[in-house]
Parts: C-alpha cells; structure tokens; sequence
C-alpha cells in the first residue's frame, strides 16, 4: 500500500536520505512519538502546507508499505472506529509520561502507546480541539496535584473532557498511520518526493 507523509523540502530530503529520525518527531501527538503517514495524498499535502512555513517548500514524501508482513512481523493496533478506548488512548498519549502516573490513577490501566508497545497505530487523526482539550486537563492535573481539587471532582471533569474528543476527518481514505518503532521503519521502502509546491 502506498503511504503519504506532509513536511518541507528539508526535512524531506532529509528522510529521504538520512532516514526517519525519532528524536525530530513531535512528543505529544494523536498515538504517541511517531512518524505518521496517511493513505490519502491530499490530506497529507494539506497536512505540508498548513505545517511549512516560507521560505521552505510544503513537500509530500509517498512510501510502499508492505503491510502483509508487517502485520506478521509487527505489533499493531487498529483502532476502525472512534470509541472511549479511542479516546482514552488519544488522550494518554497526548498527555505524556510526565502526567502518567497521575491519569493512571484516575484511569488504571488505560491503553497508551507512551512505551512504544505498538510498532505501528492505524486510526482516524483527532480533530484540532485536541490540543485545548489535552491543555485543560493539564490543568485539572495541576490542581489535583497541588490539593485544590478533589479526586472524584477531577475524575469526572477528565473524563467529560476525554469524551469530547473526536475524529478530525471522516474520510476512510485519511486514516492515519504511525510508526514508532526502529523495526517498523523497515517495512516503509522506496520513499520519493512526489510534490513539491
């Protein structure tokens, strides 16, 4: 299957010849750190250019997929549609290992991707409230933390914020899909720029 991944000519010259570097890539995101591609050209070309700033060039990267042996070889999560366990993973993520202990002991046992037990998370981006949502809950962490809240309080306010996050495209097409480990690297072959506005 063919991938599609939105940056700038430099940091896609850069993977195309230096390879994906995980420690570039944002901490706080959707499934955790991660190289994140799409199967839907478009929206990883909108993706270049909302993110690329002059001088440099919006740029879209396409990559083979071999994802019949990846799904031999790989530890995947597939998440088809949006669900609280969605949610809650999206939500775990986006928070980091700094707050974890803490959302753990609203949430136990939660599914996360912050030890990078997934290779590779195939979902549907969240919507780009996320960011406002994640920012209030730091807040609500901060006063638990500091004893300004009371525990059931804060619970319940995480969790009505975690309910609120929702997908950030509906079209199949824009399903997401995020490496983040060395080995899942090797089954993304063949990457060309194939854009470049």
């Amino acid at each position: 299957m063919l991938l599609y991944h939105g940056t700038d000519n430099l940091s896609a010259e850069n993977i195309i010849t230096n390879g994906v570097d995980f420690s570039k890539c944002d901490r706080f995101t959707d499934n955790a750190r991660g190289f994140y591609l799409s199967r839907n050209k478009d929206f990883a070309d909108e993706r270049a250019r909302t993110m690329t700033f002059a001088p440099h060039k919006p740029v879209v990267i396409e990559m083979y997929f071999d994802e019949e042996k990846a799904k031999k070889n790989l530890n995947i999560r597939n998440f088809d549609n949006i669900t609280d366990e969605w949610r809650m993973f999206v939500a775990f993520n986006r928070i980091g290992l700094e707050k974890f202990d803490l959302m753990n002991s609203f949430f136990p046992n939660q599914l996360h991707n912050l030890d990078y037990k997934y290779d590779v998370v195939v979902d549907t981006p969240a919507d780009a409230g996320i960011s406002s949502i994640t920012d209030k809950i730091d807040l609500i962490l901060g006063d638990i933390n500091n004893l300004r809240m009371p525990f059931m309080t804060c619970r319940k306010d995480i969790l009505e914020l975690i309910n609120s996050i929702n997908e950030g495209n509906v079209n199949p097409d824009a399903k997401q899909y995020s490496f983040h480990t060395d080995r899942s690297l090797k089954y993304l072959q063949n990457p060309r720029i194939i854009n470049m506005g």
